[in-house]
């Protein structure tokens, strides 16, 4: 099955912090340079970064901007050491990490029920925070930019849709598989018109093509793909039936058809009339009898 992974080089500075073995000590000097370079007037601060002490002038700026941020991510949760301890004990972090754990789920939630509701572009990183009753900086330490957020939302929908697809095929026979997982699929964006929305209305316009291609359409070609081959293999397709065409053919109708799902007012009824009419093409596919 395909995989799609998180993009890379997304920020993270929290992690990034409590992961690089940070330690901020206290300030060795309060003297200032006014007038000298480096950005004015600042004070010497001394750290511990891998057990090696480190020296380096800090501006009142870059100090603030630090305090700041300390604030926020131990308001959100996450341990930070206090000055002159190097590492907190776990029983000091374990309940800082489950409080940033439901935050990143009232985060995605909240995402979730915004982008599922109506157009992913006019839903701000402002309306998730207060959906969540978060603050904006708490999804920012969570998510990059809207985009990654959505991105992840979307994945999460797709790996339950795919999961389905999987546990409703599981030891089948190529074709009662091809026609089970389609069908399954189709019913499950009816039954969820938000993840009908996020999965195949809304992640081609925010991803891009080529970024959803590579999340959605990945792991769903390998499976009808796999159907395919097998059906081949064991001489039940047509003469002339190319599995890997076949995929492609398949994969454009259903897609087309979670779409017109997604929009019908009527979507469990559309669902059920497509999978009658995939069955219809998929027996001019397959041999049955002798």
């Amino acid at each position: 099955m395909g995989k799609c992974r998180p993009r890379s080089g997304a920020s993270r500075p929290a992690r990034r912090a409590a992961s690089s073995g940070f330690t901020p000590a206290a300030p060795t000097s309060t003297r200032t340079w006014p007038g000298r370079g480096g950005g004015g007037p600042g004070i010497w601060l001394t750290w511990r970064t891998s057990g090696s002490p480190n020296r380096s002038k800090v501006t009142a700026r870059m100090l603030g901007t630090y305090l700041e941020y300390v604030l926020q991510v131990r308001k959100e949760g996450i341990g930070v050491a206090r000055p002159g301890v190097r590492s907190p004990s776990m029983a000091s972090t374990r309940r800082p990490q489950a409080r940033s754990r439901r935050s990143l789920k009232e985060v995605l939630g909240a995402a979730r029920e915004l982008f599922g509701a109506g157009d992913a572009a006019a839903v701000t990183i402002d309306e998730v925070a207060l959906r969540a009753g978060r603050t904006k900086g708490s999804v920012y330490y969570h998510f990059a930019s809207k985009d990654e957020l959505f991105e992840t939302v979307f994945l999460a929908e797709h790996r339950s849709l795919v999961a389905a697809v999987e546990a409703a095929t599981a030891g089948l026979e190529p074709e009662a598989a091809l026609r089970t997982g389609l069908a399954t699929y189709l019913r499950a964006l009816a039954t969820d018109l938000v993840a009908a929305r996020i999965t195949v209305v809304m992640a081609p316009a925010v991803l891009g093509w080529r970024r959803w291609r590579e999340c959605d359409g990945g792991s769903f070609r390998l499976l009808v793909l796999a159907a395919l081959t097998a059906a081949r293999a064991s001489g039940r397709l047509r003469p002339g039936a190319e599995p890997d065409v076949l995929a492609d053919l398949l994969l454009g109708a259903v897609t087309e058809t979670a779409v017109a799902i997604a929009a019908d007012e009527d979507p469990g009824a559309r669902a059920e009339l497509a999978i009658e009419s995939l069955d219809g093409m998929l027996d001019a596919v397959f041999i049955h009898g002798s």
